[in-house]
């Protein structure tokens, strides 16, 4: 499941841990910047793809400064091709956006951002229905898109509150979806220009109080910025400036390609990079698909790091839906083992060796429950019923010790089933114990540990069948070596 020849590795496992560390949530919260909406899928093929910052950007520019020649005789850069060249500049992009509603009022700038975010033109796609499938504490994203909460409509194990607004911050739970810079198509403003970012903590403070509350409480990971996105910056910069030397620390995942001193300065400021650019297979992938596909690898690193949940016992665990691409998913030593693989031409002591295997796992990941749910219990005695013949001719052919064993495991699934030993193997265990009790001091203190539970298996069997010499018998035995020390079989 793990690529340790990726240096970032640890951060994820952390992440991951922080993500399935409770149900129905974790304690793993997410930040989603524009680069993850490039994730998205046209409804037509003429939309293309979802566009970021710089194409925004690059019309403001055209529009405010107009025309073909951007020089002066004198060959100097004009204002427009000076501005173009400052696409990716975090400054700029603010400045732009200030300058553009100055120009042509703040009416002007909106409708520009709906019109080239056409967020109707495109819906979610694989990677935003695995994002809102993980058990995430809360989703914040300063997106204005509508494709994490359209995702999250359709998520099977998920149900989220959108929060658009402050007044609906009251009335939302978590897990939540929240729209920190507004959204589409009508929840203005739309956080854009210098202006906005500086007055933002005054006029927005609720949602910056609550973004520090979810960085406190849970592990932050941003997703979907470069590490010169004004969005990422000021809410880190904010949640810094709010927490001090108490704020926790901040993952920032992507396809990030920082220089060694970039990556310094955001260590430096409680942010722990965790750069993909760095994965073993992405130099194999198209350059075109470098991100979604570096997107989709963090996104199956998580889902396969999910423990097998206790409520599935004892069937195996469920696998992945889609399957899982890039990662492959670790054995949990939580889980039970699926039914053997049986050749209906083994003998059937071997078919026994292979249920006993099965049945001592089983047990060892039993959840705990002192009566089992009884859909549970009829599917055990449905799995001990389907080879119920092998198991008794099985038990014939065994040496004594590995017998004991095996009825040792097979008392306990009928226990587990509630079924009672008069309808299976009470006669042979019986007759077992009765051949085996003189060697008792003999055995190991395992094996001693498994004798001494048949013959409580069998106490209680003499008691159901109301045959008071078997269980006087059992319980003078017993009572005798209750001193001995109990040891797991």
């Amino acid at each position: 499941m793990t690529d340790d020849s990726f240096p970032d590795e640890p951060h994820v496992r952390r992440i991951a841990a922080a993500l399935w560390s409770r149900e129905p949530t974790g304690t793993a919260a997410l930040l989603v910047g524009a680069g993850f909406s490039r994730n998205a899928i046209p409804q037509r093929p003429s939309a293309g793809i979802m566009p970021g910052w710089n194409d925004i950007y690059t019309t403001m520019v055209e529009q405010l400064y107009p025309g073909g020649s951007t020089s002066d005789i004198t060959g100097r850069q004009g204002p427009r091709e000076w501005l173009l060249r400052q696409a990716g500049a975090t400054s700029a992009y603010l400045r732009v956006a200030e300058e553009f509603e100055a120009q042509f009022g703040r009416g002007a700038l909106d409708k520009l951002i709906l019109q080239y975010v056409p967020d109707q033109q495109f819906k979610p796609g694989n990677l935003h229905r695995m994002l809102v499938e993980l058990p995430w504490a809360d989703i914040m994203t300063t997106n204005w898109d509508t494709l994490i909460e359209r995702a999250a409509e359709s998520a099977e194990e998920r149900v989220y509150d959108v929060v658009r607004t402050i007044e609906e911050i009251p009335a939302a739970r978590s897990p939540r979806v929240v729209k920190l810079h507004g959204s589409f198509p009508s929840n203005m403003p739309f956080v854009f220009t210098e202006e906005d970012f500086r007055t933002y903590p005054a006029r927005a403070g609720a949602f910056v109080n609550l973004a520090q509350q979810v960085a406190m409480e849970n592990t932050l990971v941003l997703l979907g910025f470069s590490g010169d996105d004004p969005n990422f910056l000021f809410w880190s910069g904010w949640v810094r400036d709010r927490l001090g030397a108490k704020a926790p620390l901040i993952y920032l995942v992507g396809v990030l390609d920082l220089t060694a001193p970039k990556r310094k300065m955001l260590e430096a400021r409680g942010i722990q990079p965790i750069d993909l650019r760095y994965l073993p297979m992405l130099a194999s992938w198209p350059e075109s698909q470098r991100m979604s596909n570096a997107h989709q690898w963090f996104l199956e690193r998580l889902r396969a790091a999910e423990p097998y949940p206790q409520q599935r016992w004892p069937r195996p665990a469920a696998g992945f839906v889609p399957p899982l691409a890039y990662v492959t998913a670790a054995i949990d030593p939580c889980a039970p083992l699926p039914d053997p693989q049986l050749n209906t031409q083994l003998p059937s002591v071997e078919i026994l060796r292979l249920l006993v295997a099965q049945w001592q796992q089983n047990r060892l990941v039993y959840p705990d429950w002192i009566v089992p749910p009884i859909m549970t219990s009829k599917l055990l005695w449905g799995r001990v019923y389907r080879h119920f013949h092998h198991i008794v001719h099985g038990l014939r052919l065994l040496p004594e010790d590995e017998r004991l064993i095996a009825l040792f495991e097979l008392n306990w699934q009928l226990e587990a089933a509630l079924i009672p030993l008069s309808l299976t193997v009470g006669k042979e265990v019986i007759a077992f114990l009765e051949a085996l009790h003189l060697r008792y001091s003999t055995l190991s203190p395992s094996l001693a540990s498994c004798f001494r539970a048949l013959v409580l298996a069998v106490i209680r069997h003499a008691r159901e069948e109301n045959d008071r010499e078997l269980f006087t018998r059992w319980v003078d035995w017993l009572e005798a070596r209750l001193g001995d020390e109990p040891r797991a079989c």
